[in-house]
């Protein structure tokens, strides 16, 4: 039985108009596996296939606004997707290297390298208040289980008091 990277890996293009899809992780593992992307050039598009990695489709306004926080939507232009598909049968050479940086790329863009990113940014805004991961775990377990408060940052005022700034 295939799984689903041995799939992706048969694809010959990988085709995401989504223009709400914010990353597009679907695009980023078919890359992964050597399948060339293609992707509107709007929302998260650039990120994904520019730079060489990808095709980008142009997009076009059609006027009207979605439902998703009055978002003017955009729509794939057809027609000059379809140019691209044949630009891609008519230069294999070409896409081999755009799937080759894009492959490269990607090994870049790891869930791994992701968390790494996320924990340092974790462990900034804890040294900043003065705790450390462990701390804070600890007075998060604590507040959790009906123990006391934990302690206040350094520097911190109670509610309601005036800040230096407010002086």
């Amino acid at each position: 039985t295939l799984g689903l990277r041995d799939r992706m890996a048969l694809c010959d293009i990988a085709v995401q108009w989504a223009y709400r899809e914010g990353f597009g992780l679907p695009i980023a593992e078919c890359q992964s596996v050597g399948t060339l992307a293609m992707a509107q050039d709007y929302c998260s598009g650039p990120e994904l296939g520019g730079a060489g990695r990808g095709l980008l489709s142009r997009s076009v306004e059609p006027g009207r606004f979605g439902g998703w926080g009055n978002a003017l939507d955009r729509d794939p232009d057809m027609e000059h997707g379809l140019e691209l598909l044949g630009w891609a049968h008519e230069n294999p050479g070409e896409v081999a290297a755009i799937t080759e940086r894009a492959r490269k790329a990607v090994r870049r863009e790891t869930w791994d390298v992701a968390a790494d990113a996320l924990c340092e940014a974790i462990d900034d805004a804890l040294r900043s208040r003065g705790l450390s991961r462990a701390a804070y775990a600890e007075q998060a377990a604590a507040q959790l289980s009906g123990g006391p408060p934990p302690p206040k940052p350094p520097g911190s005022a109670p509610p309601g008091s005036p800040t230096p700034s407010s002086k």
